[in-house]
């Protein structure tokens, strides 16, 4: 038990060292096959290859008229079970390794590069910073707790919770972000594989980019204007806000995704539920059974639509020179009709259209001629360009319950 005073230094190489006491402007080093067991450390401990150190605690010191605080430098050494608190900091180098570090009240792990940090412990005002070229792996930040991964840095299956942040400017694989954690991918961060759920919430930022995550129950991402999420599957409970790009997105049944001003949604699977509200845009959507896709007022389909099986409301606009095509049983439904300029394919047995504010009655009627459907209620009529070969004896008008009229082919 070796008290190292101010200006003093004390090496350990082929020996072990049990709980020495680092006073500030102390210094201890590790070298090889040497090990320090429960050092106390208000002054410098540096951690050479083939050194090892455990339980470390890094402690505030009074050092002329400022607190002093501990640090601890991994040169190629390794650390277990560090504690970090009070403005104490493990910086880990090339080769270093800190494993299980508990980093809280200003504490700092600095992993540079070439160093590793695995299943650290961030909370109640600590801070990890992977630096380009470094790693951490299973990192777990809660309570107040702060993670960055920087550009060229590299973060492995962290998990974010109960009030922890993460923010990504490197790359993120297989997060885990769940009860009130946040995680932030900042302009050229990525994130790959993550899972949101339960409270845990997602934040796009324009220029970073999500891919192939998992938002389940009671986990929301949300795209912002310049960011992109693409591959991603929102499952029961789960939201995706989209303000940015969305692509090849799969919403489940009971998922659901929102489209709002600036947003764009291409390619997405819908077995849930989507909303394209004013200002956002559907591409190329397939909507499945089970499948609702909602276009409000002011929204936009682009690059056409497939019905398989499922309901598609349209109040918004659909330009002309797209395909709204069934595949299957399925229905769509009309709001605007003068907004509505696509051509119409695979329409068959069992599908419908309904007609929103056609009020069906004796006096409503409808015909077939040269590849348009049409059909008249008083000073209304609805224009439909269909795909195909029809005879006006195909479709049959009946009412939908709710103000308007159904469409069928029988």
């Amino acid at each position: 038990m070796t008290f190292v005073a101010s200006g003093g230094v004390e090496e350990i190489s082929g020996g072990v060292a049990d709980y020495d006491t680092v006073g500030f402007g102390g210094s201890q080093y590790v070298f090889s096959a040497g090990e320090a067991y429960g050092t106390n450390d208000s002054g410098n401990q540096w951690v050479e290859a083939g050194g090892v150190t455990y339980y470390v605690s890094t402690l505030t010191t009074e050092g002329g008229s400022e607190a002093q605080y501990g640090n601890q430098y991994l040169s190629g050494g390794d650390a277990y079970y560090t504690y970090l608190i009070s403005g104490g900091g493990q910086y880990v180098y090339s080769g270093g390794l800190g494993y299980e570090a508990t980093i809280q009240s200003g504490g700092v792990q600095d992993v540079e590069a070439g160093g590793d940090a695995d299943y650290s412990f961030v909370s109640a005002g600590g801070y990890q910073y992977v630096q380009s070229g470094g790693t951490s792996d299973g990192t777990y930040v809660y309570s107040g707790g702060a993670g960055y991964v920087y550009l060229g840095g590299v973060g492995s299956s962290t998990t974010v919770e109960s009030g922890g942040v993460e923010y990504v400017y490197g790359d993120s694989y297989f997060a885990t972000i769940e009860h009130s954690g946040d995680q932030y991918i900042e302009s050229g961060g990525g994130a790959d594989s993550a899972t949101l759920k339960g409270g845990g919430a997602e934040y796009v930022e324009s220029g970073g980019v999500d891919s192939a995550s998992l938002v389940d129950g009671g986990g929301q991402q949300t795209v912002f204007a310049g960011g992109l999420a693409r591959s991603d599957t929102i499952a029961s409970g789960g939201i995706q806000v989209d303000y940015g790009v969305t692509s090849g997105t799969t919403i489940s049944k009971a998922g659901t995704e929102g489209i709002f001003s600036g947003g764009s949604a291409d390619m997405s699977q819908v077995y849930g539920s989507e909303v394209v509200s004013s200002g956002g845009s559907g591409y190329g959507d397939t909507v499945h059974t089970g499948g609702v896709l909602t276009v409000s007022s002011g929204g936009h389909v682009s690059g056409g639509l497939t019905i398989s099986g499922g309901y598609a409301g349209i109040s918004g606009a659909v330009a002309s020179g797209q395909e709204i095509r069934f595949v299957g049983h399925g229905d769509l439904a009309f709001y605007d009709l003068a907004a509505f300029h696509a051509t119409i394919g695979g329409y068959a047995t069992g599908d419908e259209f309904d007609l929103g504010g056609f009020v069906f009655g004796a006096g409503e009627t409808r015909s077939y001629a040269s590849g348009t459907l049409t059909v008249v209620d008083g000073g209304k009529t609805a224009s439909l360009s269909l795909l195909g070969s029809y005879v006006t004896s195909d479709f049959a008008l009946s009412t939908d319950s709710h103000g308007g009229t159904f469409v069928r082919f029988v």
